[in-house]
């Protein structure tokens, strides 16, 4: 069974970004999964797979800690 990821960044990142997609994956910060997590290992693969470096500002090993508490 697979499951898709998704990918999210503000509008004013997105405006502002100079390259195309995937590319411009390089200039946006990331919040990443932790380090043992399998879905980040595959993010990674996949980034690296298309020369992209990944601008890593924060790690998280629950995806709860990103919800806004609103």
């Amino acid at each position: 069974m697979e499951s898709g990821v998704t990918f999210f960044a503000t509008k004013t990142l997105s405006k502002n970004s100079t390259q195309e997609f995937p590319q411009c994956f390089s200039d946006f910060p990331w919040l990443m999964q932790g380090k043992k997590s399998a879905v980040r290992m595959r993010i990674l693969s996949w980034l690296d797979k298309h020369n992209i470096s990944p601008n890593i500002v924060a790690e998280f090993d629950d995806c709860t800690l990103m919800k806004p508490d609103f």
